[in-house]
């Protein structure tokens, strides 16, 4: 679907519809976001058509939807490698993505699994998944030197049970 941003004047956004809910008397969807190229370091200089999965998802006001689209995964050759300087394959009228950009990196990859394996009758959102365990990533706490991975935590001395594999 694409969404009617606040500020007039700026590019309608792109979103995958996760999951609708009713909060009080508010009608909700939430949107997995995909960003076009003018949200990217390449600016302006791309293809119009193409868009980019990212990690950014939201909750917006079911009003707020301007109109569906059609958004297609085309997935790269298997021989793209090869194919350099060749014609590329026609594709179909609409929009169409093939990779995933992190905006903290300015890097684009091949999109995660999770994205497009993804099921709607499972009412997760991969990407909300994706923030949750980034967000439970290792944290040191160097004053009392402890390692905390998810729910162990770890002190100088300590030998990790996957380590010991390398140990042998």
């Amino acid at each position: 679907v694409t969404i009617a941003p606040d500020n007039e004047g700026c590019p309608d956004y792109v979103g995958r519809i996760m999951k609708m809910m009713k909060k009080g008397t508010e009608e909700l969807l939430h949107v997995h976001w995909l960003s076009g190229s003018h949200d990217t370091l390449l600016g302006e200089a791309h293809d119009k058509q193409e868009l980019f999965l990212t990690d950014a998802c939201d909750n917006v006001p079911l009003g707020s939807v301007v109109s569906k689209i059609s958004v297609s995964y085309n997935a790269p050759q298997s021989d793209w490698s090869m194919s350099g300087g060749l014609p590329v394959a026609e594709r179909k009228e609409g929009y169409f993505f093939k990779l995933w950009y992190d905006p903290d990196k300015a890097r684009f990859e091949d999109p995660p699994s999770e994205y497009l394996d993804w099921n709607s009758s499972d009412g997760c959102c991969p990407a909300c998944l994706r923030r949750k365990e980034a967000d439970s990533s290792p944290t040191l706490n160097e004053k009392q030197s402890i390692l905390q991975i998810n729910s162990e935590t770890y002190r100088i001395g300590d030998i990790p049970p996957y380590w010991s594999l390398f140990l042998m």
